[in-house]
């Protein structure tokens, strides 16, 4: 399968002859509630946030969980899984491959040390580790840090706003503004959906923020914003209200519920031409980063292909229509599924096992 895929269409012409800097940074828990927007009487999201989101390919995953996984897929291209800790270093992920080419790699957290960042971090490649920025303080950090960081540069972040318990005080008001919408929800669930919302905003306003300080210092940079999961409140909510069931029922069943906000240096929102899962994401940015060192590298091994307008992704099976449209089933084609089965088993190898792989490939 490997040797007869073609990268070509991932790559960006402005990435050709050049080593750009690279930012992907995910979202705790956010949703910006595009569903639900013509419920909206006063939207809280500015016109600039909607113009990029509109611009923008849609994603998986439409689950309430899973902040680990996002880091696993956007990483090292594997679908979810809990790794142990990691007593030697995963070789060929992203990081590593970018080290390779000569980028400076480092890692960005907001929330100090959960799931043994501690320890995956460092193991999967990223040579510069900084945990427990601090709630919202991202923008601080890279307006603080990135004029002074090694060029070119691969900068991963996440960020902890959005998380459950997790607030700022602010001026949005968007019960207030919305009266038409907020009676349609549960008075036991008001101040949750209230609290939802305006941390999405808040997390909205700080990506055009941190996009556009990482401009001025880097104007070319490829800038990736993608959420983690839904907020595990959210669906729940949704399901008691009375919001009209048409509307209702567009969130609830739609697989590719948010954005992937991707900005292209000078050439502004990008949109994928084709299909994008998570999984793939590696793969794009190694790509744009002039990386041609991937063969048997775990990011192309583990990459998803449509095959016969199927795909799978997070362990599950889905048909592409002519739109991109996303459909779960539950009987996939037969190479799908071969395929997913031994890509599990090489991500079981890597981080839970004995990483067999590197033996293998080094005979």
């Amino acid at each position: 399968m490997e040797k007869d895929r073609d990268y070509s269409n991932l790559l960006l012409k402005s990435s050709i002859g050049t080593k750009r800097d690279i930012f992907i940074i995910f979202l705790e828990s956010y949703y910006d509630f595009s569903h639900f927007i013509d419920l909206f009487d006063k939207d809280p999201f500015s016109y600039e946030y909607r113009k990029w989101a509109n611009s923008s390919s849609r994603i998986t995953p439409n689950t309430s969980g899973g902040s680990l996984y996002a880091r696993l897929s956007g990483l090292t291209a594997s679908s979810p899984l809990y790794q142990k800790k990691q007593l030697s270093n995963v070789d060929y992920t992203l990081a590593d491959l970018l080290n390779k080419n000569e980028y400076h790699t480092i890692a960005v957290e907001e929330a100090p040390s959960t799931y043994g960042l501690d320890n995956f971090l460092p193991s999967i490649g990223f040579k510069q580790v900084v945990l427990g920025v601090g709630l919202n303080n991202l923008y601080s950090f890279i307006t603080n840090n990135l004029y002074s960081l090694k060029k070119p540069l691969f900068l991963y972040s996440f960020t902890l706003l959005g998380h459950t318990e997790t607030y700022i005080t602010n001026d949005i008001k968007v019960e207030e503004y919305n009266k038409r919408l907020f009676s349609m929800i549960n008075k036991n669930d008001v101040n949750s959906f209230k609290v939802i919302i305006e941390n999405a905003v808040l997390i909205s306003l700080d990506a055009l923020k941190i996009r556009d300080y990482i401009l001025k210092i880097s104007p070319n940079a490829l800038i990736i914003f993608k959420h983690d999961h839904l907020h595990p409140y959210i669906k729940g909510i949704v399901e008691r209200s009375t919001i009209p069931d048409d509307i209702k029922n567009s969130f609830l069943i739609d697989n590719t519920p948010n954005p992937l906000l991707v900005w292209n240096g000078t050439n502004g929102a990008y949109k994928f031409d084709n299909v994008i899962v998570p999984e793939n994401l590696p793969m794009f940015i190694a790509i744009n980063a002039g990386v041609s060192n991937y063969q048997n590298s775990i990011i192309s091994l583990l990459y998803k292909d449509v095959i016969d307008n199927e795909i799978s992704t997070y362990h599950n099976y889905y048909s592409i229509d002519i739109s991109n449209n996303f459909s779960i089933i539950n009987n996939p084609n037969r190479l799908v599924e071969k395929y997913e089965k031994a890509q599990n088993i090489l991500s079981q190898d890597l981080f839970k096992g004995r990483k067999y792989y590197f033996d293998y490939i080094k005979e």
